[in-house]
């Protein structure tokens, strides 16, 4: 038989207030909490431009990035890494 955890009433309340796909299945609280950073810490979905919009983008920037000035990738938003080690690496 299984027995409600005593911190089940702070745990549902606090999936209710969070919104964002959060189920307490009754685990410890702090599994709740990794649980609810990890949704935290996903980035968000990516919006996509329309194909005329990227076209014109590409276009207009040379068939190149416009940062680094590389034409192979044709990629409208690429940016460089960083790097490791400071600015001089």
């Amino acid at each position: 038989m299984h027995a409600v955890p005593r911190e089940y009433q702070a745990c549902v309340a606090f999936t209710q207030h969070f919104k964002r796909g959060l189920r307490y299945y009754g685990e410890s609280p702090g599994v709740l909490m990794n649980t609810a950073f990890d949704i935290l810490c996903k980035p968000a979905p990516r919006e996509q431009l329309e194909p005329e919009v990227r076209h014109e983008i590409l276009e207009t920037q040379g068939y190149a990035c416009a940062l680094c000035g590389n034409d192979e990738l044709l990629q409208v938003d690429h940016k460089v890494p960083l790097r490791l080690g400071g600015a001089n690496s």
